[in-house]
């Protein structure tokens, strides 16, 4: 009697998790796409991007990450 009360328990969980999740999807469907407004900014692709030219000079090499430590004393 006790595995047919979980049983339920667990089906009707799962039958409001289904239920909430269609409202959801109906939900959403009504509302359907935004409108276009003046805040809404212009669609590009990135190759309407303008070209930027290449530096002039060579960027500097950066330091070594792996610089060797100084030697702590031992305590």
């Amino acid at each position: 009697m006790r595995v047919l009360f979980l049983l339920l328990i667990i089906a009707n969980l799962g039958l409001f998790a289904w239920h909430t999740q269609t409202q959801r999807l109906d939900q959403a469907l009504q509302r359907g796409p935004q409108p276009i407004n003046d805040h809404t900014p212009p669609l590009l692709l990135l190759s309407e991007l303008p070209k930027h030219a290449p530096p002039a000079e060579p960027p500097t090499p950066r330091e070594s990450a792996l610089q060797e430590l100084p030697d702590d004393p031992a305590p």
